[in-house]
């Protein structure tokens, strides 16, 4: 049933009903089931297609209202493809006490502006100020990128390492010159950047969910369409939106979803079995970001279940996750996910699918691939954008560097090997291998997740939870015969020259790819593992040693 609270809004607030009685005809309504596909529907009204980034976007900000299931997302795109137009339209349907949104902000700047000092005394009986930052159950846009050290200090909230974090931050005072203040940052906020920086650092790109929006034809001239109605004439314009009854109704029904105060979600143990063996189904390695990247599948499937709450399972402040919402959540991740779990942004998944499908095997010099961008997105590209995409997915390991034989002043960027999906809604690269015990590898993998769980007792826990052996080894130790994917640590005859991509650090290890050896140093070798790449350490020769740990 809907709450009182709910009952008490203002008819002409709701732009629902004209009389209290129909008003409360039309709420009962609010309760009715909601597909994904209607969801898309009434968003459709003013963000056209991007139908897998604006459903995502706006469960992502209903778990604003859940106690600790919030999730981070990160627009990532070129200028003018409407980065931030999503979530600002998106946030239309939530209540604005709930939403801030900001164009810019320094560390300083966005504790003092969010902030309400307190004076505490402490056990020595002295006094001390402290700011109190209280984020729980905001929605926090951020239009462009802040300042990278508001980033660094916000990283253990993006990550939920604790609900209340304590930051100290330096400020300038005209009496006393530089003064340390302590701030203290509370809740699990709903994060949404919107950037045109596609290379984030890797510590920001593992702590949200990467999307970006979509530059079809299609959307394109629909976009034009909706901003000559929108712009012909404004204040027409606005009053439909505003009363429009599908956008009134997923408003009211956010309203009613807040006010039913649902702060935990519980997927049953069955549904987590089948959760797991589906998001292992294609994933032969484990990779350390997979332990987030399970946590936003999760928090989608939560937040499909909280968008039906009055037809789930529900005790006090908790409801109960079905297999509809299970289905719902793998359809909306595997949309997004082959970008995410690379390390990149979708737009950028583009770009690579471009250079796999042209497959030109002597690599491109920057000047090659603005002229394959030029065909294949149809727009010119500069020297420096090119550039900074081509080392981007260089860094993440999709990509190689190497000198151009012709002209050594010049660089190729070739391809290592990492294919993408380009069929269905995929979830992950795999890597081209033509060993004869792939087959059994998988089919041994799969063989394991779907043996029955053991029932390990916890001792305090009051259940037994699921239990499963830990998939095969990334690294696995080969023959000392040549392959793809072969590592060996560098001769000590041999000269330890800086790195051949990162160009930082020096060579510590041998990689065989293309039928040649790529040197690399640790930092870059590791990035390779983490992309996916399957790679073979071969035994230590005489006069060799490995001193890694």
């Amino acid at each position: 049933m809907i709450s009182n609270e709910l009952q008490r809004i203002e008819i002409e607030a709701m732009g629902l009903a004209s009389s209290k009685t129909e008003l409360a005809e039309k709420l009962k309504a609010i309760e009715k089931p909601l597909t994904i596909e209607e969801l898309q529907r009434i968003l459709n009204t003013t963000i056209k297609s991007d139908s897998a980034n604006k459903v995502i976007t706006f469960l992502g900000m209903l778990l604003t209202y859940t106690d600790c299931e919030q999730i981070n997302l990160g627009f990532l795109a070129e200028s003018s493809t409407g980065k931030s137009y999503i979530p600002l339209e998106i946030s239309w349907y939530f209540p604005s006490e709930d939403v801030m949104k900001l164009g810019y902000a320094s560390p300083t700047a966005f504790f003092h502006d969010w902030g309400k000092i307190q004076t505490l005394e402490n056990f020595e009986g002295l006094k001390e100020t402290k700011i109190f930052v209280d984020l729980a159950n905001k929605i926090l846009i951020f239009l462009d990128m802040p300042h990278p050290g508001l980033l660094e200090r916000l990283r253990p909230l993006l990550s939920h390492d604790e609900r209340e974090i304590e930051v100290r931050i330096t400020d300038r005072t005209q009496k006393y010159g530089m003064k340390t203040k302590t701030v203290i940052v509370r809740g699990f906020p709903t994060v949404v950047f919107c950037s045109a920086n596609e290379g984030l650092n890797e510590q920001e790109q593992t702590r949200l969910l990467l999307l970006s929006p979509e530059k079809t034809q299609e959307k394109l001239w629909e976009a034009l369409l909706l901003k000559l109605e929108r712009e012909g004439d404004r204040q027409a314009f606005n009053r439909y939106m505003e009363s429009e009854p599908s956008r009134c109704f997923l408003r009211a029904r956010v309203q009613a979803i807040k006010s039913a105060n649902i702060k935990h979600i519980v997927i049953p143990e069955d549904l987590r079995k089948e959760i797991l063996k589906r998001f292992m189904e294609g994933r032969k390695w484990l990779q350390p970001r997979h332990l987030r990247d399970i946590s936003r599948l999760l928090g989608l499937i939560k937040a499909h279940a909280l968008l039906n709450l009055w037809h789930r399972e529900r005790h006090g402040d908790t409801i109960t996750a079905s297999m509809e919402d299970v289905e719902a959540g793998f359809k909306l991740y595997e949309s997004v996910a082959e970008a995410n779990e690379l390390g990149i942004a979708p737009e950028l998944l583009e770009v690579y699918k471009a250079i796999q499908e042209d497959d030109k095997e002597d690599g491109y010099t920057i000047s090659e691939f603005q002229q394959l961008y030029m065909r294949t997105f149809h727009k010119p590209i500069g020297y420096d954008k090119a550039r900074k995409m081509l080392v981007t997915l260089a860094s993440a390991g999709l990509l190689t560097e190497d000198v151009d034989s012709k002209d050594k002043r010049r660089t190729r960027y070739l391809r290592l090997g990492v294919k993408a999906n380009f069929h269905g809604p995929s979830s992950l690269c795999t890597l081209v291998n033509t060993s004869n015990d792939v087959e059994n590898e998988e089919g041994g993998f799969k063989a394991e997740i779907e043996k029955e769980p053991q029932n390990n007792w916890i001792e305090g826990a009051g259940k037994s939870p699921l239990f499963y052996s830990h998939p095969k080894s990334q690294i696995s130790h080969g023959e000392p015969e040549l392959f793809e994917g072969a590592v060996k640590p560098l001769g000590p005859s041999e000269s330890a020259e800086k790195c051949e991509l990162c160009g930082l650090w020096a060579v510590e290890w041998k990689v065989y790819f293309g039928g040649r050896w790529l040197k690399r140093c640790g930092q870059c070798l590791e990035r390779m593992k983490a992309s996916g790449l399957r790679l073979h350490y071969l035994p230590l020769t005489e006069g060799e040693t490995n001193n890694e740990t």
